[in-house]
C-alpha cells in the first residue's frame, strides 16, 4: 500500500469527512485491521499537492478504451448519441479561485466564485467521455468545441445539443470530424424563422453560408470555411409546440418521428447534472486550492463513469434473468437498478478497484448492485420548480 494510493482514493471519494475517508480506505484495504495505518491531515494536503489532476483524464480514458466494445454498445437506430451541455457549479471562497475562475454577482445572498462546466455525454450508455472546467469568461460553445476536439469520433456518431450551441463554425467542426449533429435551432435565426412560420414548409435542406466571425472560428480551428448544407426538420411536440431541428442527416430514411425521439435523448444530458449536483453533491469541495477543485472534480467524473458502466452491466443481467423468469412464470415485471444505491455501494467498495484484479472486482460489484431495484413507472411529468441554491458544506478550509 503506498502514499501515492493514500492520495488518490480520498480524491476519488471524498465527500465530507477527510479524516473518516482516510480511515475507510485503511481499513477496507489492510488485511490486518490492527496494523492500519493513519495519515494525518497536514501529510495528506503535502502529498495532494504533488498529485497531478490530470492523472484522473488518464484513468477514464484508459478505463472507457477498456469497456467502450463490451459494455457501451447501446445504440439508437446505429448511432451513438453524444450530447453536450453546460451548467455551472459554486467553488468556496478563495482568492485564487476567484483569479482562476471568476466570481458571479448573486441576486440574493453573496457571491461566490463560480466554474463554467461543459459535459460530452453518451446518452445511452451515461458514461462522460469528456468534461471541461473552465472560467466563466469562456463561453458554452468554445467549450464545446474542446469537448469535440478531445473526443474520438466516428461516422456513427450522432451528436445532440439545445438551441445555445446553434453556430455554423460548430456545425463545420462536427463534420469535419466525420460526425453527425441534430440541434434546436433559435427564432433568432432569419432562415430558421421563415421556414417555421411557413405551414408548407416541414422538412427541407438549406444551404447555410459562413459569417465573417464564423470563418475565424475555422482558421483557428484549421477546418473548411467552405458554406454547408443543413437540413430544417420541424417537430410537434406533445404539448402541441413546433421546434425546429437542424441536422447534417440528409437522408428521408430519417422521417420527423426519428429526430423527435433522437432529441428527447438529450434530456439525460440535464439528468447526469441532476446526479452530479444533487446526488454526490460535487460543489460540497473539501480543498480551496485550484488544484484541488479540479482534482476533487474529475475524480468524481471518473467515479460517476465506472458506477454508470456496473449499473449497464447490472440492469443487463437482470433484464436477462427477468425475460427468463416471464417465460416459465407468464408474468411482467418493470424494474431498473437504484442508481443512488450503485453510488453508494461503489463509495463503500471502491478501494478493491485500486487493488484487486479488475474483472474480478466489477463482477462482485455487479452482483451486489443488482439486489437494489426501483420500480419503472412510464409517463410520469413533473415541472420544474426553481428553488434557492444552498451553499456548499466546506469541510477543510486549507487544502
Amino acid at each position: 500500500m503506498s502514499f501515492k494510493d493514500v492520495v488518490l482514493v480520498p480524491c476519488f471519494f471524498a465527500q465530507t469527512s477527510l479524516q473518516n475517508e482516510l480511515n475507510l480506505y485503511f481499513e477496507k484495504s489492510s488485511l490486518d485491521p490492527l496494523k492500519t495505518q493513519h495519515v494525518d491531515k497536514s501529510a495528506y494536503s503535502h502529498a495532494r499537492k504533488k498529485l497531478k489532476y490530470e492523472v484522473y483524464h488518464a484513468l477514464n480514458n484508459s478505463f472507457l478504451e477498456d469497456v467502450n466494445e463490451q459494455y457501451l454498445s447501446k445504440r439508437f437506430n446505429g448511432f451513438r448519441v453524444l450530447g453536450i451541455d453546460g451548467t455551472t457549479i459554486k467553488l468556496p471562497q478563495s482568492d485564487c479561485l476567484e483569479r482562476e475562475f471568476g466570481v458571479w454577482n448573486a441576486r440574493n445572498g453573496k457571491s461566490s466564485p463560480r466554474a463554467r462546466v461543459s459535459a460530452f455525454f453518451d446518452c445511452l450508455n451515461y458514461v462522460a467521455y469528456d468534461c471541461q472546467l473552465d472560467s466563466k469568461d469562456l463561453g458554452e460553445r468554445q467549450q464545446a468545441s474542446k469537448n469535440i476536439a478531445n473526443t474520438e469520433l466516428m461516422e456513427s456518431d450522432l451528436i445532440v445539443m439545445d438551441r445555445g450551441y446553434a453556430s455554423a463554425w460548430l456545425f463545420a467542426q462536427i463534420l469535419a470530424k466525420n460526425a453527425d449533429f441534430c440541434v434546436r435551432m433559435p427564432e433568432s435565426w432569419k432562415d430558421v424563422k421563415e421556414f417555421k412560420n411557413d405551414p408548407e414548409r416541414t422538412d427541407e435542406i438549406i444551404q447555410l453560408a459562413l459569417t465573417h466571425s464564423a470563418k475565424k472560428q475555422c482558421n483557428k480551428l484549421k477546418i473548411s470555411k467552405e458554406d454547408i448544407k443543413i437540413r430544417l426538420v420541424k417537430v410537434l411536440l406533445d404539448n402541441g409546440e413546433i421546434e425546429v431541428l437542424a441536422t447534417s442527416i440528409h437522408s428521408s430514411e430519417y422521417d420527423e418521428i426519428f429526430f423527435k425521439d433522437l432529441y428527447k435523448l438529450r434530456w439525460e444530458t440535464e439528468e447526469n447534472y441532476k446526479v452530479i449536483k444533487s446526488v454526490i453533491r460535487i460543489e460540497n469541495f473539501i480543498g480551496k486550492t485550484v488544484k484541488a477543485i479540479r482534482q476533487e472534480f474529475f475524480a468524481r467524473i471518473f467515479m460517476l463513469n465506472i458506477s454508470s458502466v456496473i449499473r449497464i452491466e447490472a440492469q443487463r443481467n437482470f433484464d436477462l434473468k427477468e425475460a427468463e423468469r416471464r417465460r416459465k412464470n407468464k408474468t411482467s415485471t418493470a424494474s431498473k437498478i437504484n442508481f443512488k444505491a450503485t453510488l453508494a455501494k461503489i463509495r463503500n467498495a471502491g478501494v478493491q478497484l485500486f487493488h484487486d484484479i479488475i474483472p474480478q472486482a466489477l463482477s462482485r460489484m455487479i452482483s451486489k448492485v443488482m439486489q437494489d431495484l426501483t420500480a419503472i413507472v412510464p409517463g410520469r411529468s413533473y415541472k420544474r420548480t426553481k428553488r434557492n441554491a444552498k451553499g456548499p458544506f466546506q469541510t477543510y478550509s486549507g487544502i
